[in-house]
């Protein structure tokens, strides 16, 4: 039914619903289906959210590295050996590798052990700058997020840069704002203050076991989950096909046409060859960029609506 609803322009309707009702971009195209499915009201009057389970138990994939930072600065190399290795089985992808190579290169990159500096991943932040002017580049795109270090580890320090600086404040406000247009009260459990502070005082070493993430839920959860779902290793997302929806002539064809005229490439922001590039990898396999096309409709949609 979703794939249905959001197909050819709805897509394009719907979010901009969306940001029109949020006053901003919409992050990820998860606050769509939420709002989707809110807008059912199917009798509820609140609505739950896991938002800051991943930035306070450890529960995304990169987390992994700072993990292991810790471990080889603690001298912990028998833990370290065994968590690598754990990590590279379990969790081992055919384009995101994981083995010592790439967690060296990333500590090379990103960690300096001896100041316990992080500086923010150069891979990711710079992924998608051939599509702007180096104009804009200069203006915009030297805005890194803070890094601040309130503690001792790595880990709890990256947890707590992208919950602060990063993640929960964007998404926050869209939450807020979509609940209250609809009526309905927002519930974040994760968020909770106490919990937040507690869990980023505890060492990496109890929010890891042997390469399965966000092991201190998991012992909590026992007796009350199923081991299998218990014990799984990978972490599954149930999110909108937004990469399908994007190979659709019906909703490549309107966005094409809408990214040529706003004003990202009205100002010369987007280069003007940027939109058939990306389109043309994207549809024809050769590259996913529902990463990069989902916040250029956003932005696209939210100056629009600024100059209406």
């Amino acid at each position: 039914g979703t794939h249905r609803l959001m197909g050819g322009a709805d897509l394009l309707a719907e979010t901009d619903s969306l940001v029109n009702l949020t006053r901003g971009p919409a992050v990820t195209v998860t606050w769509l289906a939420y709002y989707l499915m809110a807008r059912q009201r199917g009798g509820f009057k609140e609505m739950f959210n896991g938002l800051g389970g991943d930035e306070s138990l450890a529960g995304e994939f990169v987390h992994f590295f700072y993990f292991f930072a810790d471990l080889h600065r603690e001298g912990l190399d028998e833990r370290l050996e065994l968590e690598v290795e754990a990590w590279s089985r379990l969790h081992d992808h055919p384009v995101f590798k994981k083995n010592s190579a790439v967690l060296n290169d990333f500590w090379a990159r990103n960690i300096d052990f001896k100041s316990g500096q992080m500086l923010v991943d150069q891979n990711v932040y710079r992924s998608n700058w051939r599509s702007f002017d180096d104009d804009w580049l200069k203006l915009h795109g030297l805005n890194y997020p803070p890094m601040p270090r309130p503690y001792p580890n790595f880990l709890s320090n990256r947890l707590y840069q992208e919950i602060i600086h990063e993640t929960t404040a964007p998404t926050l406000w869209g939450l807020f704002m979509a609940n209250q247009a609809l009526g309905l009260r927002g519930v974040s459990p994760f968020l909770s203050p106490r919990l937040f502070r507690f869990c980023l005082s505890l060492s990496g070493a109890v929010k890891y076991d042997q390469g399965l993430t966000k092991a201190l839920l998991r012992r909590g959860l026992a007796g009350v989950l199923p081991e299998s779902r218990r014990m799984n290793p990978k972490k599954t997302g149930f999110t909108a096909p937004i990469h399908q929806w994007f190979r659709e002539s019906r909703v490549s064809g309107p966005l094409k046409e809408m990214l040529r005229e706003v004003p990202l490439a009205q100002k010369g922001w987007l280069k003007s060859d940027a939109v058939e590039t990306i389109f043309s990898e994207h549809e024809n396999g050769r590259a996913n960029h529902m990463m990069l096309l989902w916040p250029l409709l956003n932005a696209s949609l939210f100056l629009q609506s600024t100059h209406r």
